[in-house]
């Protein structure tokens, strides 16, 4: 497997992706970093080359989260125009290719919320028109989709492995594929059952503590800990793990991002 850091819940800079935490992660040995796409998506060409440049020079973008930014609704009465959600896609999308992403992670719990009063049906509907349109558009620069569960306290849409798989399956595009995400898992009292059944379309993860939604530093903090990656590890999953967490402050990331490393290599 190989580890990772989602830079989206940490502590940044103003108008930072992350980029004072790069150097840090190549100095411990994480495989790659992963980068908020909504933050991306607004770069001039000379910020993403920038980006570039310091991502040659320290470690490499595997993948990509946070794809929609908070001004885009995919589903309900009056969501955003299809024209515009593509036009945002494919610049995205560029964008996430030419940094080296092979994997864009949609959740954006915001874009999908199902107002209130509106049909769940018609609205699983409208995800599955985005999701074939975002597979397209995915295909064109080489990267897939993978479709994250967040939990009920963030969204009332897609809040488990077993709703990404029916989404997977009613869509029915190569390139849209899955992602499990332990703090999700936690949130909602899931367990690993889904993720065995849909094995063949895990293609990525992420991981925090489920207390605080932390770094994990150790097998004594959750007992389900132990049970979940091996049953990544039963199931072949050579896929990137990502943490996903939050920092108390910044000088604490070093010592956080290396226990949570040391966590993974001994698990």
């Amino acid at each position: 497997m190989l580890y990772g850091c989602c830079t989206n819940m940490l502590i940044r800079n103003p108008g930072s992706i992350g980029e004072e935490y790069f150097g840090i992660l190549a100095d411990l040995g994480y495989d790659y970093v992963e980068l908020p796409l909504c933050d991306i998506a607004g770069f001039s060409r000379e910020q993403l080359l920038e980006t570039r440049k310091m991502l040659e020079n320290t470690l490499p973008v595997r993948s990509c989260n946070n794809f929609f930014p908070n001004d885009i609704h995919l589903v309900g009465e009056f969501p955003t125009s299809m024209t515009e959600v593509r036009e945002y896609a494919k610049r995205a999308l560029a964008y996430a290719a030419e940094l080296g992403a092979s994997i864009t992670v949609f959740g954006s719990p915001w874009a999908k919320r199902c107002p209130e009063g509106y049909s769940r049906q018609e609205a699983f509907r409208q995800l599955t028109e985005v999701c074939g349109m975002l597979g397209d558009e995915a295909e064109k620069v080489n990267i897939t989709i993978a479709l994250e569960p967040n939990n009920r306290l963030e969204t009332n849409m897609i809040n488990t492995f077993d709703d990404v798989l029916e989404l997977i399956a009613v869509v029915n595009h190569p390139r849209i594929r899955g992602l499990q995400d332990y703090f999700h898992l936690k949130t909602e009292k899931d367990n690993v059952d889904s993720m065995i059944r849909g094995k063949d379309y895990l293609i990525h993860t992420h991981f925090a503590r489920y207390q605080g939604r932390r770094f994990p530093k150790s097998t004594d903090e959750d007992a389900y800990y132990e049970i979940y990656l091996r049953t990544l590890q039963e199931i072949g999953y050579q896929g990137g793990i990502s943490v996903e967490g939050f920092i108390e402050q910044k000088g604490d990331f070093r010592k956080d991002a290396a226990d949570a490393l040391a966590f993974f290599v001994g698990a």
